[in-house]
C-alpha cells in the first residue's frame, strides 16, 4: 500500500451487468454503504500483507467484481499519516478466488508451500543517488514504485545477490521498493532526499 492517509471499508463487491462508466454520473459504482466483503477497520500496514477473507453465497447470477470502498465520505473512516494535509491512498490486493466451492480456493495460501522470506538489506536510506541492496537469496528483480503505485525504475540481475540501483532521476519523496527473490518478494519503503 501506497498512501499519505488510510481508511476503513476497503471491500469487494459483485455486480450483474452494471451500466459503467468512467465518467459521473453514469457511474455504476457510486458510493452506496454497502460490501459483499467489508473490511471495517481502517487499514494502516505499509509493509506486510493484511489476509481479508470470506465466504459469500450469490443470491444473483453476477458477473462482474469490483474491490474498492462503497462507502460514502461519511461513513468512511480516515486516518491522516502525513504532515501536509493531503489524503489518498492506494491499497495493493492481490490472490483474489472466486469459485463455486469455497475449497478450489485453498490452493492461494493454505496448501502452497511458502517460501522463506529473504533477509534483505538496504542502504543509505534516506538516499540521494544509488541505493545498495544485499539479500541472502539470489535477487530476480527490483522494481521502485511511487506513491501513486506507478513502477518508475525496474532493474534485473538473474542470480546477484548484491546490486547497486540508481534513483537520480526520481523525484524527491517516498517510494516502496520491491525485491523479488526466488518466488517471494519484500517491500521497503525508502525516501530519495
Amino acid at each position: 500500500m501506497n498512501f499519505l492517509c488510510a481508511s476503513n471499508h476497503i471491500g469487494l463487491r459483485f455486480f450483474k451487468d452494471p451500466t459503467y462508466s468512467y465518467f459521473p454520473p453514469e457511474n455504476a459504482f457510486q458510493p452506496d454503504n454497502f460490501a459483499h466483503l467489508d473490511y471495517t477497520e481502517i487499514l494502516t500496514d505499509s509493509v506486510g500483507w493484511t489476509r481479508i477473507e470470506t465466504t459469500f453465497t450469490a443470491e444473483d447470477n453476477y458477473n462482474w467484481l469490483a474491490i474498492g470502498n462503497f462507502f460514502t465520505d461519511e461513513s468512511t473512516s480516515t486516518l491522516l499519516m502525513n504532515e501536509t494535509g493531503t489524503c489518498w491512498s492506494a491499497y495493493y490486493i492481490e490472490n483474489v478466488c472466486v469459485a463455486l466451492d469455497p475449497a478450489d480456493c485453498d490452493y492461494l495460501l493454505s496448501s502452497l508451500s511458502i517460501p522463506s522470506e529473504p533477509l534483505i538489506q538496504i542502504y543509505p536510506n534516506p538516499v540521494y543517488d544509488l541505493i545498495t541492496i544485499r539479500s541472502d537469496q539470489p535477487i530476480a528483480r527490483v522494481e521502485v514504485v511511487d506513491c501513486m503505485g506507478r513502477i518508475v525504475a525496474i532493474e534485473e540481475h538473474c542470480g546477484q545477490t548484491t546490486l547497486r540501483l540508481s534513483i537520480s532521476n526520481l523525484n524527491k519523496g517516498v517510494y516502496v521498493l520491491i525485491v523479488f527473490s526466488n518466488d517471494s518478494f519484500t517491500t521497503h519503503k525508502i525516501l530519495k532526499q
